[in-house]
């Protein structure tokens, strides 16, 4: 132990490796505890004897340890490099509930516990949801830094911090009838209200919807092409006569404008726009609360009820296959995604042109209007 005037104590080891003195430091104590000392004196005699000069790999080991800020930015270029769809919201995740308060850390010296503490603080703030973002995302950086700064995956010990139900919201039939004509009575834009209306009668993504531009849709064939969906797979949406009265709205409303969901101010909506001016509404709705992707569900649970296969639902909302047969299988299934646009818009006619909700009629005699009408059949 080596004590200067001013009484700070460290371990050191001097030793001789080819002829050549090396002084090897172990740390200050008490921040280094005796027996800790000894393990670190222990595996240098080891690495000796092995022919290794410790000092040698004390040095190599110290040129792979990386802060959690570093570990950030090296899991971002990856993600760029491998054109990950989704690594800035992954980034923007991890550099607000990682970075922060840990960026200076040795990504090394993180444990387990570590983790967890900051996966329940997210947790804590009533956001279940993203606190099992983060476990992913956590995760997946920790994959991708090993083995060169991490031997292990600490993330992995841990379980999911939020256990979080299947969601199963669909609104009733009077629901959409009291949605439909309650929007234009609160404060929202009235592009914000087109937009919820537009993943109803679509059964499309926000996101998609959020960004859309009117050279994607194509009004003689009544068609809108999202190039970049979820799944990266260029899609095709079949309209039925709503999404059609929705866009060429918008197009009058905003004329010489890319994007019809443009908000007033000129700039597109951002990710949470819809969710937080549904919350925001809440009590003027007259209904129980729901969230914008419950009307792709309440979509999708319509036309299925009324004859539509689940695959056909599945198509609508474009789920993604990941079946070796969909390797094979490029059809694009237009067909079978007209006749479920053609339901949805048959189904949201028999509710929405009754005059009160009274006059809705049930589900077993909207099958049976379905049926008289043989839009399945065409």
């Amino acid at each position: 132990m080596r004590v200067t005037p001013k009484g700070t104590k460290t371990f050191v080891y001097v030793y001789s490796f080819s002829n050549k003195k090396y002084r090897l430091t172990f740390g200050q104590y008490p921040k280094i505890k005796l027996s800790e000392a000894r393990k670190k004196y222990i595996e240098a005699l080891e690495a000796i004897e092995h022919g290794i000069n410790p000092a040698t790999k004390r040095k190599k080991a110290k040129s792979t340890r990386i802060t959690v800020k570093e570990a950030i930015d090296i899991y971002e270029k990856h993600g760029i490099t491998k054109q990950k769809v989704s690594i800035q919201e992954e980034i923007r995740a991890l550099r607000k509930d990682l970075e922060t308060g840990h960026g200076s850390t040795w990504i090394r010296d993180m444990e387990s516990s570590d983790f967890d503490d900051i996966l329940m603080t997210v947790l804590n703030r009533g956001s279940p949801q993203m606190a099992n973002h983060l476990y992913k995302y956590i995760h997946r950086m920790c994959e991708v830094l090993k083995p060169k700064y991490l031997n292990t995956n600490p993330v992995s010990a841990l379980e999911l911090p939020a256990t979080i139900g299947k969601k199963s919201r669909a609104l009733t039939f009077s629901e959409i009838h009291t949605l439909w004509y309650s929007l234009p009575q609160t404060p929202m834009q009235l592009t914000i209200q087109l937009a919820l209306k537009f993943i109803l009668v679509t059964m499309q993504r926000g996101k998609d919807i959020r960004l859309m531009e009117f050279n994607e849709y194509n009004a003689k064939d009544k068609i809108w092409t999202i190039p970049n969906p979820k799944n990266g797979r260029e899609w095709r949406v079949p309209l039925n006569k709503y999404g059609v009265e929705i866009l060429e709205a918008l197009k009058m409303m905003k004329p010489g404008i890319d994007h019809p969901f443009l908000l007033d101010a000129g700039n597109l909506m951002d990710k949470d726009t819809l969710s937080k001016s549904v919350s925001r509404e809440r009590m003027n709705f007259g209904i129980e609360h729901f969230t914008p992707h419950d009307l792709r569900r309440t979509a999708a649970t319509l036309i299925t009820s009324l004859g539509c296969p689940p695959t056909w639902a599945a198509l609508m909302l474009n789920h993604t296959d990941n079946s070796v047969t969909s390797i094979y299988d490029q059809y694009g299934y237009d067909y079978e995604k007209r006749l479920s646009a053609n339901v949805l818009e048959f189904a949201l006619d028999q509710i929405l042109n009754c005059r009160s909700i009274d006059e809705i009629p049930n589900l077993d005699e909207m099958r049976e209007l379905v049926k008289q009408a043989k839009i399945l059949s065409r």
